[in-house]
């Protein structure tokens, strides 16, 4: 699977910046990654005889909405002619940010999911300690029937907590929207030159050819009035509500991972625990018993 863009972006951003012609700067990132890689690919499709342009839009559409989003300020910089350089790294540092989240969150569920994975190999290291203990527990669970109800309800249970789990870390990372691009590329329309209403016209075309989504349009059109209204640069409007809307995605999914680390107690409480009475506390009792009875 290719790697996303942030940091091939962050190179072709430093190179372009150096002076380096886009054709230049996309081969020596392309030997950098290699053939297989996006740049790798649209090297060689520009070394076929394609247009720059051309050759990394036929690349980037059928790649991740990373790349898709590369192709989309690349053709927004070439429509309006703002500085390529400055515009990939403007993208490269908002990927950035959104990988850092996602990593943050991913630390974050590692505790919670350690334990939940530790407490549900309990029941089987008590069966483990009572045969070494010499209890014997594995004749009552497969040698009797209420050994078997016991043993097939403490594995549905432990079934059923797995499940929710899932289910519960599925759910934070599907509920986890990153910024649309929409702000980054009027951004980058406006730095070209471009009018905001033609800007905010190209953007949506492009985000539409790119399968970018079209999120946000209210707000560009209320950043466009209040700047008309109180005389306020555009841009430093657009890139102040940018800033805010990664501030605010980072800060939403710290709390959906709290939020997430007191609830996976709920199958710890009401699957795990009692999986564990089923599979290793009765048929130690049993085993302890029939001892007793024995003696």
């Amino acid at each position: 699977m290719p790697e996303e863009p942030p940091s091939a972006l962050a190179e072709l951003a430093v190179l372009l910046g150096a002076g380096l012609t886009p054709d230049r700067a996309w081969e020596e990132v392309a030997l950098m990654r290699g053939p297989a890689s996006v740049p790798g690919q649209i090297w060689h499709r520009r070394s076929g005889g394609e247009v720059l342009a051309q050759a990394i839009d036929s690349v980037t559409r059928a790649q991740s909405s990373g790349w898709r989003t590369v192709g989309a300020v690349w053709e927004v910089a070439r429509v309006s002619g703002a500085p390529l350089g400055a515009a990939l790294a403007s993208l490269a540092q908002g990927m950035r940010d959104q990988e850092r989240t996602a990593r943050h969150v991913e630390a974050e569920l590692a505790g919670p999911q350690a334990t939940l994975r530790l407490v549900g190999l309990l029941p089987l290291l008590a069966l483990v300690g009572g045969a070494l203990g010499g209890v014997d527990t594995l004749s009552f669970l497969f040698l009797t029937t209420p050994g078997l109800l016991s043993l097939g309800g403490g594995l549905i249970c432990l079934g059923l907590a797995w499940w929710w789990m899932r289910i519960m870390v599925t759910r934070v990372f599907q509920e986890r929207k990153p910024p649309s691009p929409r702000i980054d590329l009027f951004l980058i329309a406006v730095g070209g030159g471009l009018s905001p209403r033609r800007s905010l016209l190209e953007v949506d075309r492009v985000m539409a050819d790119y399968t970018l989504g079209t999120e946000g349009g209210e707000t560009l059109e209320d950043l466009i009035a209040l700047s008309m209204r109180a005389g306020v640069p555009l841009a430093s409007l657009a890139r102040a509500h940018l800033n805010h809307v990664r501030d605010v995605e980072s800060t939403e999914a710290t709390r959906a991972v709290g939020t997430l680390s007191v609830h996976l107690v709920l199958p710890l409480g009401l699957l795990v625990l009692p999986a564990f009475l089923l599979i290793a506390v009765v048929p130690l009792a049993w085993g302890i018993g029939n001892q007793g009875l024995v003696l």
